[in-house]
Parts: structure tokens; C-alpha cells; sequence
């Protein structure tokens, strides 16, 4: 059991994460978005919540990288 990291992250999920490079993209989507699609490589997640999978202090930020974190927002 690794202590501090979330359960709910599965090892090869872990494994994809620590593989990432400096200007590597990760991509946290739920259901309404078609990963399927645009994936090079998908790692499915069904019936866990996405919010607490990004938890940053499991997840470190670039910070060297102006928008090293964005979410999709709705345009009116």
C-alpha cells in the first residue's frame, strides 16, 4: 500500500503518471467527453468521481507552465 496516495488511483494509472515528461499531456474526463476518439492512450476510470482524483498534492503541477492546469468552461 503506498501511504498518501488515494486509493481510488489505480496502480497502472500511477504508473501512466509517473512515466509523464516535461511536456507530456494528461487529460481528466468524464463520461460526456469522447476519450475514445482522441486518445493515444485511455485509461478508463468508470464509477470513480473525477473531482477527487485531482487532487494536487498526489498530482504535482508544473508550475514552469503558464497554464499548466485548465478546465473546460461554458461559453454563453
Amino acid at each position: 500500500m503506498l501511504i498518501g496516495i488515494p486509493a481510488l488511483l489505480a496502480s497502472y494509472l500511477l504508473a501512466t503518471l509517473r512515466a509523464l515528461g516535461h511536456s507530456d499531456e494528461i487529460a481528466f474526463v468524464d463520461a460526456n467527453r469522447p476519450a475514445e476518439e482522441q486518445a493515444t492512450r485511455l485509461i478508463r476510470a468508470d464509477g470513480r468521481h473525477l473531482v477527487p482524483m485531482l487532487d494536487v498534492s498526489t498530482l504535482p503541477v508544473d508550475d514552469a507552465v503558464p497554464e499548466a492546469l485548465f478546465r473546460a468552461s461554458v461559453q454563453r
